[in-house]
């Protein structure tokens, strides 16, 4: 596995996230543009992605997951309540 170049932060929880559901992705994708834009995504992930069943590691339930690159590495931390 391709290990990517991110700063670990142990308060941060996109170091811990590397594979992730459509739910969780395409809402922290809109999340980060709102955030960084101040507008909604003009494309809510790639058109083309490999998923497989998994857990995935945000919401922690079994489904459909591919990696969070898919969705153009958005800031889960967004999604924390």
């Amino acid at each position: 596995m391709v290990e990517y170049n991110r700063q670990l932060n142990s308060n941060d929880l996109n170091s811990t996230i590397n594979l992730v559901c459509d739910e969780c992705g395409i809402e922290a994708n809109r999340l980060t543009c709102l955030k960084k834009h101040g507008q909604e995504p003009k494309k809510i992930k790639f058109d083309c992605s490999t998923y497989h069943k998994g857990k995935c590691d945000f919401c922690g339930k079994t489904r459909y997951v591919t990696e969070v690159r898919d969705y153009f590495y958005p800031d889960f931390n967004l999604l924390k309540t």
